[in-house]
């Protein structure tokens, strides 16, 4: 996905191939030096405005190293500019979240970074995100993303659970307990007051999930 927020970019500075090279880079031993030149390179280019494309190509990867950075970067670009993004950038970015998760559902490290990414996501203001539950299970009963919008036309929740694999539910708990976490950590920062506040609202219409 490119930069929702930036449409007239210039292509990625450097190939996907080089990305997951660096990427791989750092996680051979012994070659302290260049890790860490490599972790500046990618750091820059996380934080950059080729971040969003970058993240999302690399949850596209078939190595496991790279669709972790690739949820990992997608979590770094949340916390930095999510505030950039309108509401239709929102919902494209959750329908790739969606997307990845339900593409490749089997539990890893990588799937595991995708769905704490996912209750990030859930957390922000900018989320377009309310029966999040639901949505998934549709998503994975239909492997395509299912959002919020189009839940009316779909089955209920009961029905269609006992379709889901057994990955799929574990993708599902795990997403659980990530959102759980998230509550935690809002709720502790008292600033926060008016964000706890759609947290609640979002967590309450969870909890009456069809």
């Amino acid at each position: 996905m490119s930069d929702p927020s930036q449409q007239s970019l210039q292509p990625l500075p450097i190939s996907l191939d080089q990305v997951e090279g660096l990427v791989r880079t750092l996680y051979e031993p012994g070659q302290g030096k260049k890790i860490a030149e490599t972790e500046a390179t990618l750091r820059v280019l996380q934080r950059s405005p080729h971040g969003w494309e970058m993240a999302d190509s690399l949850l596209g990867s078939n190595d496991e190293q790279a669709r972790f950075f690739g949820a990992l970067t997608f979590t770094i670009k949340l916390n930095q500019d999510a505030a950039a993004l309108s509401e239709e950038d929102s919902r494209q970015l959750l329908s790739k979240l969606i997307h990845h998760l339900a593409s490749k559902p089997t539990m890893s490290i990588a799937t595991r970074k995708l769905c704490a990414t996912m209750a990030v996501y859930f957390g922000k203001p900018l989320s377009v995100w309310t029966l999040c539950i639901r949505s998934l299970v549709c998503s994975f009963v239909k492997q395509a993303p299912i959002l919020d919008d189009d839940l009316d036309e779909m089955p209920s929740t009961w029905d269609l659970a006992p379709n889901l694999t057994s990955d799929q539910l574990l993708c599902l708990l795990e997403f659980a307990m990530n959102l759980a976490d998230e509550a935690k950590k809002v709720k502790g920062q008292n600033r926060y007051d008016h964000q706890v506040g759609l947290f609640r609202t979002r967590t309450n219409n969870i909890q009456s999930c069809p």
